[in-house]
């Protein structure tokens, strides 16, 4: 519970064009923060060990924060399992790096927004659930989207499950690093009558396959394989 601000639990906070410097641990602490109770942008955030710790519920109202001189730079974020509407995770001046296990289980849509970087640890995923869960993952060819590992090897994080019928489901313009999910079974892993759209993506040093689609067939998957680009993967397509 270190940090110069910390929400807590049902308490609720907007924060603007604030500094925050030289705090124990987190300049920004507001991990228990239940969904869309911050608003926290246009901050700096300096001078701490990391410069926030926020969780999944509120990844949508934090954005703009400048993140400068912190002894870790990365802003921590903690994995909530149930996040109880749709979000957009958005682009930072330093990476997102998932705590605990790492483990995102998607029951709504969550957008990821292009030049945002998320480091997982060992074990971490992104999961989209099969009844309502969406992921919306496209950068663009200037501002791509990193998706990669604390370790930075081989089968350092699991990648990405998906087992959703979302329709919008879509992959383009990110690039995938040391990740492998259950190798050598896959790193885009699709399940059963799953829905993907997926192109202009880069899978590199992955442990295992880079996509794998055995289970149903890909009949649902959409993918422009001249897009697709391999680099030190033990697969491509599986």
């Amino acid at each position: 519970t270190q940090g110069g601000v910390l929400v807590y639990a049902y308490s609720q906070l907007k924060m603007s064009h604030s500094k925050l410097t030289n705090n124990l641990n987190y300049a920004y602490n507001g991990h228990t923060a239940e969904f869309n109770k911050t608003s926290i942008q246009n901050n700096i955030f300096s001078g701490s060990k990391y410069p926030a710790l926020i969780n999944t519920d509120n990844l949508d109202q934090f954005k703009n924060n400048t993140c400068t001189d912190n002894e870790v730079p990365v802003v921590l974020v903690y994995p909530t399992q149930l996040v109880d509407g749709n979000i957009t995770w958005h682009k930072g001046d330093v990476p997102y790096r998932l705590t605990d296990n790492g483990h995102y289980n998607l029951y709504k849509t969550l957008t990821i927004a292009p030049g945002t970087k998320i480091e997982f640890p060992q074990d971490g995923k992104i999961k989209i659930d099969g009844g309502t869960g969406g992921l919306v993952c496209v950068g663009t060819a200037s501002d791509p989207i990193i998706l990669t590992g604390i370790v930075k090897a081989p089968n350092a994080w699991n990648g990405v499950y998906v087992d959703g019928a979302y329709p919008l489901n879509e992959i383009a313009y990110t690039h995938f690093e040391y990740s492998g999910y259950n190798s050598p079974e896959g790193n885009v892993y699709l399940w059963y009558d799953a829905v993907l759209n997926i192109h202009h993506t880069k899978f590199k040093n992955i442990g295992g396959c880079a996509i794998n689609t055995r289970v149903d067939g890909a009949a649902n998957l959409v993918m422009d394989a001249a897009t697709i680009e391999y680099e030190d993967c033990l697969e491509g397509i599986w």
